[in-house]
């Protein structure tokens, strides 16, 4: 589909960079992002997933080695936070958050239909992100868990980025984050 060859050596450490488009894809034929996240787990199989601290922290530092220059998007959060950033047709930014720490399969352990207890505990520290962005920015969020649409701080920071806090305890399970300029203008 995008070109790549089909005798790729799936355990080679190697990227594979292509032109895409009026960028670039890198990708890694080694799974490396198993080493910190657990695949599809089933129902009545065992949780097959080992963490790998040692291998985690190999693989940030070589994405950050080859993405740090063109990086768009900053993030302090709790692990087991999964954040999914999208910047929308109008120019603002829509992220996406869910909790999953509650969940804690061991390895070996038979996977059930039982949610954990607390299945969405509250976090234990607060999210920040930075995004570029030029001027005065507007965070608001929504979630299943508050009524309504909540302000967000924001704050600019040196080089031409916003930073936007989401307290603790504002969300248990999931949170919607739309980053745009106070009178909808696109950034």
């Amino acid at each position: 589909m995008f070109g790549f060859e089909p005798r790729i050596d799936r355990g080679s450490r190697e990227l594979v960079v292509r032109k895409c488009g009026k960028g670039m894809m890198i990708w890694s034929p080694a799974p490396r992002g198993e080493a910190f996240c657990a695949g599809l787990l089933s129902v009545g199989s065992p949780c097959v997933y080992r963490a790998d601290p040692a291998e985690e922290s190999e693989f940030r530092a070589e994405v950050e080695s080859w993405a740090g220059a063109c990086r768009w998007w900053k993030i302090s959060a709790p692990d087991k936070v999964y954040a999914s950033v999208w910047r929308e047709k109008d120019g603002s930014v829509a992220i996406h958050f869910l909790n999953t720490t509650g969940v804690d399969n061991k390895p070996g352990e038979v996977v059930t239909d039982k949610a954990p207890v607390p299945a969405f505990p509250a976090l234990k520290e607060d999210i920040v992100f930075e995004i570029p962005a030029s001027g005065k920015m507007k965070a608001t969020a929504a979630s299943p868990d508050f009524a309504g649409v909540r302000e967000l701080e924001t704050k600019a920071v040196p080089g031409g980025w916003v930073r936007v806090s989401v307290p603790r305890g504002l969300f248990r399970a999931y949170l919607f984050v739309r980053v745009k300029p106070p009178w909808g203008e696109k950034t």
